[in-house]
């Protein structure tokens, strides 16, 4: 196995058993709630003037966002749809409208309204690992990284905080988050700040 192959199936195993453990232990509103808090502190951050937001529907063990989006409000929620090897965006008004696509994942329908990459304030984006420097791992099939390599908006990684690695393999085309979410803590990474320098809210 390669380095990333090794790191991705360790990332898989820690987020696999983490959300197993939360279930068994009837914690997952808790967990929920606790990243609903910390999402509203990126909100608080940015002012508020983020309108349109990028968001996902999980799968094989992602963290749920579904509190957060329920509850938050002058926000337009977007989801991704997988065409050839790209990601497009639709408008979405409630999660109901998802439904399962190519990989199995909650996708909208093809004539929900379309909305481009570059009208994205702020994309959460899951992943299987991330570092504290903003670098994130996926499942290898890089549409997030195409999606994103020439967007300005607002990257949010998003993962358990079993999934923050002290380091993460990467690649040149690997697109770096701003912040990174977990339950227990939000991650200034120095993609945003500049510089090698981070701090915890």
């Amino acid at each position: 196995m390669t380095t990333k192959e090794l790191c991705r199936e360790r990332g898989l195993k820690a987020r696999r058993q983490f959300f197993e453990k939360i279930n068994q232990s009837e914690k997952q509103v808790s967990v929920q709630s606790d990243f609903a808090q910390n999402l509203q502190k990126i909100k608080t951050i940015l002012g508020g003037s983020q309108k349109t937001w990028a968001v996902y529907s999980s799968f094989d063990a992602e963290v749920d966002l579904s509190f957060f989006i329920e509850n938050s409000s002058n926000i337009k929620w977007v989801y991704p749809r997988v065409v050839g090897e790209d990601l497009v965006f639709h408008e979405v008004a409630s999660q109901r409208e998802l439904r399962p696509g190519r990989f199995g994942i909650g996708e909208p329908a093809e004539v929900s309204p379309t909305v481009d990459v570059s009208e994205v304030d702020v994309f959460l984006v899951p992943g299987v690992a991330f570092s504290r420097e903003g670098h994130r791992l996926g499942r290898g099939r890089g549409f997030y990284d195409r999606a994103l390599e020439n967007s300005s908006a607002v990257k949010v990684g998003i993962a358990y905080s079993v999934q923050i690695f002290q380091e993460v393999p990467t690649e040149l085309n690997d697109i770096k988050m701003n912040y990174v979410v977990t339950e227990q803590e939000v991650i200034t990474t120095d993609a945003l700040l500049g510089e090698v320098e981070r701090k915890v809210i």
